[in-house]
């Protein structure tokens, strides 16, 4: 069997303020979210073209939180894993897109009965962090190949 792929893109019609990746990781973490699991956090490191993922201690929190919003001001992609429990959801956010991506990654919720993401399941928990912030949201697409 072929491995499947599946994804959540969400575009924002503006970007100012509440689509800081540093606003959108605290309303996250209000709303259950999580960047860090087992005591790690997997993130893409400032200055990173290659998608070369980094793994590091939680208590680095502050100093990852830093260098993604340097990365956001930069203009560069920013890249670090949520998780919801045990669901995992690699966030890529290029600035200048307005769009906020999400890889579906680790114990993806599935429709009963079939291998199809139950995106519901995702959209219910991640639409109201955006919400919260007061964005404007122009399109979700959802993606399972």
């Amino acid at each position: 069997m072929m491995s499947r792929s599946a994804s959540i893109d969400i575009l924002l019609s503006d970007v100012d303020g509440y689509a800081r990746v540093d606003a959108f990781l605290s309303s996250a973490t209000d709303y259950g979210w999580k960047v860090e699991f087992n005591g790690r956090i997997n993130y893409l490191p400032l200055g990173d073209e290659d998608f070369d993922w980094q793994i590091v201690s939680a208590e680095e929190y502050g100093r990852v939180k830093s260098e993604m919003v340097e990365k956001y001001e930069r203009g560069e992609m920013v890249g670090v894993t949520l998780f919801f429990v045990e669901v995992a959801l690699d966030l890529i956010l290029i600035p200048e897109t307005k769009k906020y991506s999400f890889i579906v990654g680790a114990n993806r919720q599935e429709l009963k009965g079939c291998d199809v993401v139950d995106f519901s399941w995702y959209l219910e928990r991640l639409l109201p962090v955006f919400y919260s912030l007061g964005a404007l949201i122009e399109l979700v697409e959802c993606s399972d190949a």
